[in-house]
């Protein structure tokens, strides 16, 4: 889509003063700024506009990028076999350094390049986790059989928190957050505990998304809604596990709540999708008999649209929420949220 042709806008000072909305000191002085402006260089920290320029360069990247994973992939089918554990590490460890250098040097002043290094990190901390499960999959390292998972996760949530320390996006957000997702998820395998292992990554979801709302972990809207996704992602495994099965209608309930209060139709979103899932399962364990679990669900259905439109209408005509505490964050009230969802559930996986 092109965008519009700029005006000329000594036509229209001189048609403003052939109009009269103009005086003549008027107009001369709009001149005066309109030439200064123009001859004024860019402000340095200025993000430049990107062009077309800057697109054919972001799209170069994005096709080099996939022509190096294939050829990799060629390399590997043909080469792998032959190739020493020593060979196999440093073709993919030099991939994946590639890669990070690569996205380091992408020009960030443009969007064009910021998605660019986006996406390259995307793939290096994907090709962290496959350099470290190589190197695992070695005997000679003498890392245990069980533990190999937990090494490969560890290492490559940590190798994404660097990346996006350095890069605050939401893709190397959502990277880092898987890869703790799945380190999460491998140490809770390793444990026999009484409660179930889904339970570890929806509780570091809900953390996740309380740590971003109050400012905790930077990027505050993208942290809500990755935060609030994993966690009624992993609270859907937990309807037939005894105790848990009201957690994925709990986290569901609190997410529309908040999700109507911050006017955030996202979250609200989660909030349905989750109980879409959820409910038919809980109302068919708790309320037997085809005609009640219809009339759950319809009341349910009807509350849901009727937040939804008031989210939506509370948005269009009051605008932002009011400044308030639940609106503005804090990293005291966050934490506190956090550490009172983290340390019960890791007390009740423990245990046992």
């Amino acid at each position: 889509m092109t965008s519009p042709p700029r005006p000329d806008l000594s036509a229209l000072v001189d048609r403003w003063l052939a109009d009269g909305v103009l005086a003549e000191a008027h107009a001369a002085r709009v001149r005066a700024d309109l030439r200064a402006a123009a001859d004024a260089p860019a402000e340095p920290g200025q993000p430049a506009p990107a062009g077309g320029n800057a697109l054919v360069v972001e799209g170069l990247g994005y096709l080099g990028g996939v022509i190096v994973v294939v050829a990799l992939g060629l390399l590997a089918g043909s080469l792998w076999a032959d190739l020493p554990v020593a060979g196999r590490l440093a073709l993919l460890g030099a991939a994946t350094a590639a890669l990070v250098l690569g996205g380091a040097l992408a020009p960030v002043r443009h969007a064009a390049g910021r998605r660019l290094r986006a996406v390259l990190w995307l793939a290096a901390a994907a090709g962290t986790a496959i350099l470290l499960s190589a190197a695992v999959d070695d005997d000679g390292l003498g890392v245990d059989g069980d533990v190999r998972p937990l090494v490969v996760t560890a290492g490559a949530a940590a190798g994404a928190a660097a990346l996006w320390w350095f890069h605050r996006s939401a893709v190397q957000q959502a990277a880092a957050l898987v890869g703790l997702q799945a380190t999460v998820l491998a140490a809770a395998a390793l444990h026999d505990g009484e409660g179930p292992t889904m339970a570890a990554p929806w509780a570091v979801g809900v953390a996740w998304a309380a740590l971003a709302w109050g400012r905790v972990l930077p990027g505050r809207r993208a942290g809500m809604v990755l935060g609030a996704g994993t966690a009624v992602a992993a609270s859907l495994f937990l309807i037939d596990q005894g105790g848990w099965t009201g957690v994925p209608l709990a986290t569901a309930l609190g997410l529309a709540v908040a999700a109507v209060y911050l006017r955030d139709l996202v979250l609200l979103g989660l909030a349905a999708g989750g109980a879409l899932v959820a409910l038919p399962l809980v109302v068919s364990t708790y309320f037997p008999g085809a005609t009640a679990a219809a009339l759950v669900l319809l009341v349910v259905g009807v509350l849901l649209v009727g937040a939804a439109l008031f989210t939506a209408r509370r948005r269009r005509s009051a605008g932002p929420p009011p400044p308030s505490l639940l609106t503005a964050g804090s990293p005291a009230v966050a934490a506190a949220a956090a550490a009172a969802v983290l340390v019960p559930t890791a007390v009740l996986l423990l245990r046992g």
